[in-house]
Order: C-alpha cells, then structure tokens, then sequence
C-alpha cells in the first residue's frame, strides 16, 4: 500500500522549522513500526550475540594489527597497505606515527567485506590456519 497523502508541504514560521508535515494518524503508525522492528529485530537476543561476536573480531583485528604495525611487522598486511606503511611511516615518530598507524588500521578493517573480516580473523588467531597458498585480504 502506498500512501501519497500522509506528507504536506508546508511555509515554516521559522528557519529551523520543517517544511513538511506528517498527518499524525501516519506519525503514529510509524512510531508503532518502529517499536515493533526494535522490539522484534534490533533488540533480538540472536542479533544481540552476532553483533557482539562481529565487534569482537574488528576489535581483536584492530590490536593484532595496530601492534604488528607499530613494531614495523608489515608481513600480515597485503602489499598495498604493507608498501605505504614501509614508506610513509619511516619518516614520522610520535604521536603522527601513532595516529597514521591507527588511521591506517582502521583504513584497512573498514574495507573489508563481512566474509573477509571472518576468514581474516580465524587466520591472524589460530581458529583457522587457511593454506599458504590463499591470498592475504585486499
């Protein structure tokens, strides 16, 4: 069902008012929908334990690579990100070096598809060992 009637556009009284206004009986509905996907999706103790399982592998992936780089070990890194770290970061010391270590971490782990996170994680920790012969994650 589509409701093309619930939205009027409106004149605001002021700069920070809104231009538009939602009929309340379809405010309500929304407030309800809402409730209903906290109540039933967001909040399902299911999705609770997978989400804490996937922080727990960004955050373990972030130390064992923040330590690596910080100790100059670039050789879990794929080239590109092993190559930049070599020459970028020979030339600062400090809190930049640690700032630019961390940056690039996180610039890593963010580019990472799900499956990749996973697989990635199980090698760095020995859930997985993988073969010598599967490509490091780009």
């Amino acid at each position: 069902m589509y409701v093309t009637n619930a939205v009027t556009q409106i004149e605001p009284d002021s700069i920070v008012d809104s231009c538009v206004e939602i009929d309340h009986q379809y405010r309500l509905e929304v407030k309800i929908l809402k409730e209903l996907t906290w109540e039933y999706v967001i909040n399902n103790p299911a999705l609770a334990t997978q989400q804490y399982g996937q922080r727990k592998m960004i955050s373990d992936l972030f130390g064992i690579f923040l330590d690596a780089a910080s100790n100059s070990d670039f050789n879990i890194f794929p080239p590109m990100f092993s190559e930049y770290m070599r020459e970028t970061l020979h030339t600062m010391n400090g809190d930049d070096k640690k700032r630019e270590i961390a940056r690039t971490v996180s610039d890593y782990i963010s580019g990472m598809a799900e499956r990749q996170v996973i697989e990635i994680h199980q090698r760095l920790t020995g859930a997985s060992l993988g073969s010598v012969l599967d490509p490091v994650v780009y």
